[in-house]
């Protein structure tokens, strides 16, 4: 296996990770996701400033996966990709406000097959057509909790999927009172987290100073503080409950957040870069899952259901496309190969332990501001980064290493050929998004 898992710790567990996980064993699944969160700015991800207790207590009570990646860095075709366990060019869902088809096989649907109560509670996309549960309520953060403290107590006695989806530290960047200034308290100048603000900083290439940098980042970083202790609040309650050890538990994202780091942009949506494709991943249900363990080979998406489904002793559907992850909680040495995204029909982007390349056939630069389409987010036709010597992403070296190019182009040419993905199909085929969906979808920053 490669090198950082926990090997001993995955030892100890391993020998009784799938005990009991059959139907007489089935039990309560929560999955918690939080829009926009960067696995980075999370403490059991090494982050210095004191954002997520919650969070991080899953951590240690739970396995968590250093390098795991979204199939695109935008919301509706990531959730989709989380819960259909399949690509964006197979489920359809290329951007928000698409509607996934009625017969799309999605994990929801196989749990309530399986007798579960399925109740989806979701501060975005509440408006998908997502199959399966009885219950999709829209609700933003505090509320959100709210009811899913009223529904852990109404669905104690049965077995139960509830999936909770906060929005905080999605731009804006606006704190509730008592967040702000957690972690930039005597910052005094004219930087706020604002939408008007973050667009003025991309439009007009504003070269921040580290003070201004730094207070935006703090806001971002009082946001996710703030969901980790509405997070906190429900696993207190399923504490007291007496479910919350006899609960699988899942903790991700949809995408990360670029935050600066690439083309003057803080946003998510135009990105193919790893400060927007990297999410955290981490499961917690103790005695069956090894606690503490950090492993460190790359996984998608799309893996999350099928992993699911099998640690609750349920076959996953043939036209699932991911893995399961099993394997790798039990410490077998397995490599599922490396993590591909797209950005609609335009570009694909392959990411391996080495390496990412963007592959942008027809140098699409994708604009991101709707009053100003001429402001695009800038993509070479091929970059390559050397991610064991730059992380952040910023030396392309696709001229001087075409042996690199070649091989990991050969690696797209494979994918684009397995899921049949096709340049500027997109646009040649109809899609229709309700207007008052779009106009909502607008409100919150999304351009189409």
């Amino acid at each position: 296996m490669a090198a950082g898992v926990a090997a001993a710790v995955l030892a100890a567990g391993a020998a009784f990770l799938l005990r009991g996980t059959g139907a007489e064993r089935q039990r309560n699944l929560i999955i918690i996701s939080v829009d926009t969160l960067r696995p980075d700015h999370l403490g059991c991800y090494g982050y210095e400033r004191d954002t997520s207790s919650a969070i991080d207590s899953l951590a240690e009570d739970g396995t968590v996966f250093l390098n795991a990646y979204a199939q695109r860095a935008l919301t509706w075709p990531s959730l989709a990709s989380i819960m259909t366990s399949t690509y964006p060019i197979t489920h359809g869902i290329r951007t928000n406000g698409l509607m996934l088809a009625d017969e799309q096989p999605a994990l929801a649907a196989v749990l309530q097959g399986q007798g579960y109560r399925c109740v989806a509670l979701l501060a975005n996309a509440p408006q998908q057509n997502w199959q399966g549960f009885e219950e999709v309520k829209w609700l933003y953060d505090k509320p959100l909790t709210d009811y899913a403290i009223e529904q852990i107590r109404t669905l104690r006695d049965e077995k139960f999927f509830l999936w909770l989806f906060y929005v905080a530290p999605h731009a804006p960047y606006e704190p509730p009172e008592g967040y702000g200034g957690l972690f930039d308290p005597e910052y005094t100048g004219p930087i706020d987290g604002s939408a008007e603000t973050l667009a003025a900083i991309g439009k007009d290439r504003v070269d921040l100073s580290p003070a201004d940098l730094n207070h935006i980042v703090s806001l971002y970083d009082g946001e996710i503080a703030f969901v980790d202790d509405q997070i906190q609040r429900v696993l207190d309650e399923l504490r007291a409950q007496g479910l919350l050890d006899d609960s699988l538990i899942v903790f991700t994202s949809d995408h990360g957040e670029d935050m600066y780091d690439h083309n003057y942009y803080f946003d998510h949506m135009a990105s193919v870069y790893d400060s927007s494709l990297r999410i955290p991943l981490m499961f917690r249900l103790p005695g069956t899952i090894p606690a503490g363990a950090r492993l460190d080979p790359l996984v998608e998406s799309i893996d999350i259901a099928p992993t699911i489904l099998e640690l609750l002793g349920i076959r996953a559907p043939r036209a699932f496309q991911g893995d399961s992850l099993v394997p790798l909680l039990e410490g077998r040495d397995v490599d599922l190969g490396p993590c591909f995204a797209e950005w609609q029909d335009q570009i694909v982007t392959v990411r391996t332990d080495a390496h990412r390349y963007v592959f942008n056939p027809l140098e699409w630069n994708p604009y991101w501001l709707k009053e100003h389409p001429e402001v695009t987010y800038f993509i070479d036709r091929e970059e390559l980064y050397d991610l064991r010597k730059d992380p952040g992403e910023t030396t392309n070296l696709a001229a001087e290493s075409p042996e690199v190019v070649g091989d990991l182009r050969k690696r797209i040419d494979g994918w684009i050929g397995q899921y049949d993905w096709k340049l500027n199909e997109f646009d040649a085929n109809p899609h229709v998004i309700d207007e008052d969906l779009k106009e909502s979808l607008e409100a919150m920053g999304y351009v189409f």
